[in-house]
This record gives structure tokens, C-alpha cells and sequence, in this order.
């Protein structure tokens, strides 16, 4: 509710993908400082992103809160930003691959059984295969992404190692809360909208 932004440019609205996943009417907000678990891809938290103060705030609370265990971030990112000099694991990538590691990291959540069951049977719909009113047949989340994001597909087609994607996806289902950014980092281009919704869809597999 306290979000705020004065600009001279016409009134913002919510990310096209969090308005189809959510059916957000207005930009989401991130509360990074709860977190213990941050995997960002591309967004300069640290330095020029929605709220760069609120940011470091947020990131020296990961780092040296004295009521919890130190959280911990991890930076995707092709190039070594300042972002990704202070996270505790930088992750290299292919440019423009950001979405398909994404479903490579679902597809280890879903493969290895550590997605959020009951978050997802709750609050999701398409997950598994399903059938429309006329009769047709669709496949669901997750038989597409095991399908089509196998973990040597991904690691070819991003250059990240199999054994870094497993291990950021068991991090993210085990260090709780666990948020996942990727709102400005990834390039906009032709694929953004998809980029963004692969993204977004770790939070929905991890209940945040």
C-alpha cells in the first residue's frame, strides 16, 4: 500500500506478466527485507533499481541481522556488475537466456519434489495437464517444462553448469522466505513478456 513514484511520464502500470499470473492492478513491490533467499536476475538492486536505498537496506539486513542466520543472494548476470561483486554467488549467462533458466531451475524444483505442493494446488491453475470446457486437451506447466527444459539443454543453451542450476534450486526451496527478482534486468526485447512470466513463476513454485 505505500507504494511511490513521482515521475513527469503518464501513470505506471503493473508488469503485463504479473497482471496475466496475479491479476495485478498495479506494479508489485518486493519485500526483499524479509528474505533470506534472494536469486535476481539482472536487477541492480545495488545500484539503480526501483529503490536503491530501500535495496541496500534490505541487503545489509540479509547480511547482518543479528535475530536471524545470514541470508543469502545470488546474482545472475552476464556481466560482473557491482550487484554481482557483493552477492554471495555471481552466476554467469548467455545474454538473452534469462527465461529458459528460469524453467531450468523449475524444472529441478518439480523434478526433485521440492516445489511448494500445496501452495500450487491452492493458488495455481494450469500446473498439471488439463482439459477446457470444449473437451480439448492442454498441457500443463509441468509437463512442459520437463519436457522441453531438461538440465543439458539448459546448461548448453545458457552456458550455466548443471550442478550451479540443482543448486540454486534446492537454495531457493530450502532457505525460506525466498524471492525472486527479475523486474529491469533482463534486456527487453521480443521475448520479455515470456522472460518475465518463466521468472516470476519460481515464486509461484515456492509459495512466495
Amino acid at each position: 500500500p505505500n507504494y511511490l513514484r513521482v515521475r513527469c511520464l503518464s501513470p505506471e502500470r503493473p508488469a503485463l506478466a504479473h497482471q496475466l499470473m496475479q491479476g495485478a492492478t498495479t506494479p508489485l513491490s518486493y519485500d526483499l527485507g524479509e528474505a533470506q533467499f534472494i536469486l535476481s536476475f539482472g536487477a541492480g538492486l545495488l545500484e539503480a533499481w526501483l529503490g536503491p536505498v530501500w535495496a541496500s537496506q534490505a541487503f545489509a539486513r540479509l547480511r547482518r541481522s543479528g535475530e536471524r542466520p545470514r541470508g543469502r543472494f545470488v546474482q545472475v548476470d552476464p556481466r560482473r556488475s557491482p550487484t554481482a561483486i557483493k552477492a554471495d554467488r555471481w552466476v554467469p549467462i548467455v545474454p538473452g537466456t534469462d527465461g529458459i533458466l528460469a524453467l531450468g531451475i523449475a524444472n529441478a524444483l518439480i523434478r526433485e519434489g521440492l516445489y511448494d505442493k500445496e501452495f500450487v494446488e491452492d493458488h495455481a491453475f494450469g500446473f498439471e495437464d488439463w482439459v477446457d470446457s470444449q473437451g480439448r486437451r492442454h498441457e500443463g506447466f509441468k509437463n512442459l517444462v520437463l519436457r522441453e527444459y531438461g538440465l543439458l539443454t539448459v546448461s548448453a543453451a545458457t552456458g550455466v553448469p548443471v550442478k550451479a542450476i540443482l543448486e540454486i534450486a534446492r537454495d531457493l526451496a530450502t532457505i525460506k522466505p525466498a524471492l525472486v527478482v527479475g523486474e529491469r534486468g533482463p534486456a527487453y526485447g521480443p521475448d520479455d513478456l515470456h522472460t518475465r512470466m518463466a521468472i516470476h513463476s519460481l515464486n509461484a513454485l515456492v509459495g512466495s
